[in-house]
């Protein structure tokens, strides 16, 4: 047996982003739509300008990596297959191969690889863009502090690869570069009569967005809309029009849950 509820190894940040606030006003609209149960996420497609920080945040603790080459934006899903441990040689059966990044940058721009812990037994860092090496250090012993390396780059297509090429491990926070991710992006969910989108965009402070959403199993017509503003806790209702399944919505904020009922005919 187990002594207890799986946890994660780093607990202390797990409310850092303040998500007390969201589940209240979670618990409301999940009583608003009946059995969350019956709904199921759907595929659908955003479009949106491009303008966003892509942030990679590697999903695996201490395990072995399964992906690590990824061509940005498309792979950025597969993180969660990626390990923020980078091993050394001591244990490079966890991680086989550098982490190699492709991406598209169309104005010049800066990545920025967030280290947030080191091995007392001593890590060495390299990062190569476009093979050319751009950043090496070695850590050594206790006491080393987090550490953000930034790498700048042109515009134009990159392939941004970090190495591990000391004895021990050195922990990798996340992975930043800005301007290559769609400003808006969402999931939905479904359950025939409703559809529930949580649309995240990354506007500053009184700055808005805009983008329209395709979901092939929409119905032409107009829909009843609810309309939260997670980041503000403002609501209020309206109506859509959905037209050859897209819907366009703006004034978007950084954070709104949309509740779409089809108006019976």
């Amino acid at each position: 047996g187990h002594s207890g509820a799986a946890q994660f190894w780093y607990w202390d940040q797990m409310n850092k982003p303040g998500m007390y606030g969201e589940y209240k006003r979670s618990i409301g609209i999940l009583k608003s739509l009946g059995d969350p149960m019956t709904f199921q996420r759907q595929k659908i497609a955003v479009n949106s300008p491009k303008g966003a920080t892509l942030k990679l945040v590697p999903g695996r603790g201490w395990e072995k990596s399964d992906v690590m080459t990824f061509d940005l934006p498309a792979d950025a899903e597969l993180v969660g297959q990626l390990s923020g441990f980078f091993q050394g040689t001591g244990h490079r059966e966890m991680q086989p191969n550098p982490v190699s990044i492709k991406f598209t940058a169309e104005t010049p721009g800066e990545a920025s690889v967030h280290v947030a812990e080191f091995a007392a037994g001593g890590s060495k860092a390299q990062i190569f863009l476009d093979g050319k090496e751009v950043f090496t250090k070695e850590w050594k012993g206790q006491g080393n502090k987090a550490e953000s390396i930034r790498i700048p780059y042109a515009a134009g297509p990159h392939v941004l690869r970090i190495e591990n090429n000391g004895p021990d491990w050195f922990r990798v926070r996340s992975i930043d570069i800005p301007g290559i991710m769609p400003v808006s992006s969402a999931v939905l969910a479904s359950n025939g009569d409703k559809a529930v989108i949580r649309i995240n965009s990354a506007v500053g402070d009184g700055n808005t967005a805009a983008c329209t959403i395709t979901y092939a199993k929409w119905k032409d017509g107009v829909y009843d809309t609810k309309i939260l503003d997670m980041s503000g806790d403002r609501e209020f209702n309206t109506t859509t029009t959905i037209k050859s399944g897209a819907m366009k919505i703006d004034n978007l904020s950084s954070d709104v849950l949309v509740v779409l009922t089809r108006r019976a005919r």
